[in-house]
C-alpha cells in the first residue's frame, strides 16, 4: 500500500506543474462562462451548451498529460526496480491517475452548478440532467483523449508521433470539427463534411444555442465503443515491448479513432432543420396553392380515433379513423401538413385511391357512399416541421396545426419574409376524440382525459399533444399549474409577473372589444419554435381549456423582452379568428393584432413607434394595398382608440370579404 501511494505521489510530483497550470487555465475559462451565462444571465442551458472551447481545451490538456505520463514511465524504467513492481501495474496506476484527474477537473464546476441549482428549489430534474451532460460531454471526452495520448506515448517516443497526437486532437475537438465541416460545406464537399461531423467522439456542434424545448441530447454509443477498444489496446500495450508490435498497436489506435466517423449521428434539432426539407417548405408556402372548389370540403368530421406511435429518429406513425357525415361529393379533400407522408387510405377495410399534393389529400370515395356516416382511415408518418416537431419523443402538436386531417380549405402555414406563420386550422365544431399514444416518452400535456396508461378520450375543437423537456409548478394567487421548459426554473418570478400582466391586459382587451375573455385552466409556456423572432412573430395559441404562450425569459433585451412582446400576444386569445376561413382573412387578422398590440403597449412613445414600424414592415408583404399600408404605418398612437379597434374587429368578422377596402374607409374617417 505504501509503495502504491508513493508511486501515485511520484507521478503527481513529476507532472504537478502541468496539472496545476492546466487546472488553473481551465477553471479560469470555466469561471468566465459560468459568470457570463449562469450568474449574470441565469441562462442555465447555454452555460453548458456553449462549452465547446472548454471541452476542446480539456481534451488537449489530457492528450498531453497522457503522453507525458506514458513517456516518463517508459523512459525511467529504473523506477520499476526501486519500488519492485511490474511495469504493467505502473501503467494501471497512471491510467487511474488520469481518471482521478479528469474527475477532479469536472467535479469542481459540477459542485458549483449543483449548489446554484439548489438555491432555486433544487433545480428539479434539470440538476440530474446537467450531471449527465458533464459526464457525457466533459468527463468521457477528457478521459478518451487521455487514453489516446497515453497509447501514443507508450508505443513510440518519436516526436513525429506527438505531432500526430496533436493532429488527432485537432480533428476530434468539437469547435475544430465544426469549422472543418463548415469549410467542407462551403467547398461543396458534402460527404467529407458529413464524415467530419461524425468524427467527434459523440460531441456534436455545441456552438448552437441551447434549445429549452429539446433539452440536452446525448450520444453514448461512440463513447462506450471507444472506451472498450482503447482499454483493450492499453492492456495489449502493457504486455509487449516489441518495436514492431508497438507500431502495429499505434497504427491500430489511429485507425480505431477514424472508425466512429463512419457511424452516423444526428440530433433531433438538425433533422428538423435539414436544408433540403426547409427549402421544399419555403418553396411551397411562399405561394401555397388554394383549392377553390369548396365543395370538396363539404362534409363534417364527427369522431376521430388517433393512434400516435413514436418511432424515434423515424418520426411518428399516425393512424386516424374518422367518422364523416353530411358528405355532398364523392370526391373529398382533406388538409394535412405536407411533411407527413400518406401511405394508405381506406374505407371499411377497403383501400381507396388518393392523390397527395402539398397540404391537400384528395380522396375518391366508393360509389356506394351517400350522405350517411362513412368511416375513413388514413395512415401517415413523418417528423413534422421545424416549428411543430414530432420525433424522438419531442412532440409539439397544437390543436390548430394540421398534424391531423381537417376539412378547412387553406394551407397549414404561410411564409412571410422567410419565416413560417402557422394557420389556425382549429375545427369549427367539437369532435369526439380518442388518442392511443405509443412512445418511449411521457406525454407532458394533452387536452383529453386519461383513462389508462396509453389511452385518452374527450370532446374538443382539436387535439393538442406536447412532449418535451418540460416540468410544472403552481404560479400566482390562483394556483394555476403552469407547464414550462425544465431549464427555466431560474425564471419563475419573470413567468409569474408575465402571467399577472397578461391577465391585466386581457381584461383591458375584453373591455375594448366588448366581450369577456378569461385565462384558461392550463397555461403552457414554450420557447420560440422554428427560428422565428419571438417578438416579430409572437402568437398565442388558445384552445378550450389551455393556452400556449411563446416567451423568452432568458433573453430580456431588445425585441425579445417579455413585457414588450406581451401586448402582441393578448389579441390571439380572441378565438373569433378561428371562425375566419382562408389565407387572406388569417393575414388580415394578424395585421389587426399588430395594431392592437402596439396600442396596448405602455412603454416610451418613441420606442413603441419604432416597434410598430418594424412589425408592420415585416408583415407588410402580406397585403398588396401599398397606399393603405403606408397609411397604417403613419398612424400615431393618438389616432388609435378602442372604438377604432372595435370597428376594425367587426370588419374582419363580418361576411363582407373586402376587408381592406372597409379598413381604408375606417382609417379615412380619422381626422
Amino acid at each position: 500500500m505504501k509503495t502504491t501511494l508513493r508511486t501515485i505521489l511520484t507521478t503527481y510530483k513529476l507532472h504537478g506543474f502541468l496539472i496545476l497550470m492546466g487546472a488553473l487555465l481551465w477553471l479560469m475559462y470555466a469561471g468566465f462562462l459560468t459568470y457570463t451565462f449562469l450568474y449574470n444571465n441565469h441562462d442555465v442551458g447555454n452555460n453548458l451548451q456553449f462549452s465547446s472551447f472548454l471541452i476542446q481545451g480539456g481534451m488537449l490538456f489530457f492528450a498531453i498529460l497522457g503522453w507525458r505520463l506514458a513517456r516518463k514511465t517508459m523512459d525511467q524504467t529504473s523506477v520499476v526496480f526501486i519500488i519492485k513492481k511490474e511495469l504493467w501495474k505502473i501503467h494501471l496506476l497512471n491510467v487511474l491517475c488520469l481518471l482521478a484527474t479528469s474527475f477532479f477537473f469536472v467535479s469542481l464546476p459540477a459542485l458549483g452548478f449543483q449548489l446554484y441549482y439548489m438555491s432555486f428549489e433544487g433545480g428539479g430534474s434539470f440538476a440530474k440532467e446537467s450531471l449527465l451532460f458533464l459526464l457525457n460531454y466533459w468527463l468521457i471526452p477528457y478521459l478518451l483523449m487521455g487514453f489516446i495520448g497515453y497509447l501514443f506515448g507508450m508505443n513510440s517516443k518519436n516526436k513525429v508521433v506527438f505531432v500526430l497526437l496533436l493532429g488527432v486532437w485537432v480533428i476530434l475537438s468539437p469547435s475544430n470539427l465544426h469549422f472543418i465541416a463548415t469549410l467542407m460545406d462551403n467547398t461543396k464537399l458534402e460527404s467529407a463534411a458529413d464524415l467530419f461531423r461524425n468524427l467527434n467522439l459523440g460531441v456534436y456542434d455545441m456552438n448552437t444555442p441551447y434549445d429549452p424545448f429539446y433539452g440536452f441530447e446525448f450520444e453514448w454509443g461512440k463513447k462506450i465503443i471507444l472506451i472498450y477498444f482503447l482499454s483493450l489496446l492499453l492492456l495489449l500495450s502493457t504486455r509487449t515491448s516489441n518495436r514492431g508490435m508497438n507500431r502495429l498497436l499505434l497504427l491500430t489506435t489511429s485507425i480505431l479513432i477514424l472508425i466512429p466517423g463512419f457511424i452516423p449521428t444526428s440530433s433531433t434539432f438538425s433533422a428538423l432543420n435539414d436544408p433540403e426539407k426547409l427549402t421544399e417548405d419555403y418553396l411551397y408556402y411562399d405561394d401555397p396553392p388554394h383549392m377553390n372548389d369548396n365543395r370538396l370540403f363539404s362534409y363534417d368530421i364527427k369522431t376521430m380515433d388517433v393512434v400516435l406511435e413514436d418511432k424515434g429518429e423515424e418520426g411518428v406513425v399516425v393512424e386516424t379513423t374518422m367518422n364523416l357525415a353530411n358528405i355532398k361529393e364523392r370526391n373529398i379533400s382533406l388538409i394535412l401538413y405536407r411533411g407527413y407522408k400518406v401511405s394508405d387510405v381506406h374505407v371499411a377495410g377497403e383501400s381507396i385511391p388518393f392523390e397527395r399534393s402539398g397540404d391537400y389529400v384528395e380522396v375518391d370515395l366508393p360509389e356506394k357512399i351517400s350522405e350517411g356516416p362513412t368511416t375513413l382511415t388514413l395512415h401517415y408518418s413523418g417528423i413534422g416541421s421545424s416549428s411543430h416537431p414530432s420525433l424522438n419523443n419531442y412532440l409539439y402538436l397544437p390543436a390548430n396545426f394540421a398534424w391531423l386531417p381537417n376539412n378547412q380549405n387553406t394551407a397549414s402555414m404561410y411564409e412571410v419574409n422567410g419565416e413560417f406563420l402557422t394557420s389556425d386550422l382549429t375545427p369549427k365544431t367539437e369532435i369526439d376524440y380518442t388518442l392511443e399514444y405509443k412512445g418511449g416518452g411521457e406525454l407532458i400535456y394533452t387536452n383529453l382525459k386519461k383513462i389508462d396508461d396509453e389511452k385518452y378520450v374527450g370532446s374538443s375543437k382539436g387535439l393538442t399533444v406536447i412532449s418535451g423537456d418540460f416540468t410544472s409548478a403552481k404560479f400566482g394567487p390562483s394556483g394555476k399549474e403552469i407547464l414550462y421548459p425544465r431549464s427555466w426554473f431560474t425564471h419563475k418570478s419573470e413567468m409569474n409577473d408575465f402571467l399577472d400582466t397578461f391577465n391585466t391586459q386581457l381584461k383591458e382587451y375584453s373591455q375594448m372589444v366588448g366581450e369577456e375573455f378569461n385565462m384558461p385552466d392550463h397555461v403552457i409556456f414554450i420557447p420560440n419554435m422554428g427560428g422565428n423572432d419571438v417578438f416579430t412573430h409572437t402568437k398565442t395559441t388558445k384552445h378550450d381549456d389551455h393556452i400556449i404562450l411563446p416567451i423568452d425569459p432568458v433573453n430580456a433585451a431588445g425585441y425579445s423582452e417579455m413585457q414588450k412582446m406581451l401586448p402582441y400576444q393578448v389579441p390571439w386569445v380572441d378565438q373569433k379568428h378561428n371562425e375566419i376561413a382562408g389565407e387572406k382573412s388569417f393575414k388580415d387578422w394578424y395585421i389587426y393584432t399588430v395594431v392592437v398590440g402596439w396600442y396596448m403597449s405602455n412603454g416610451i412613445v418613441e420606442e413603441e413607434n419604432l416597434q410598430k414600424t418594424h412589425l408592420l414592415r415585416i408583415i407588410g408583404p402580406i397585403t398588396d394595398h401599398e397606399d393603405l399600408w403606408e397609411r397604417v404605418i403613419a398612424l400615431d398612437k393618438g389616432d388609435v382608440s378602442p372604438d377604432l379597434i372595435r370597428a376594425w374587429r367587426s370588419i374582419l368578422l363580418d361576411d363582407d370579404e373586402r376587408n381592406w377596402e372597409q379598413v381604408e374607409r375606417l382609417l379615412g374617417s380619422i381626422p
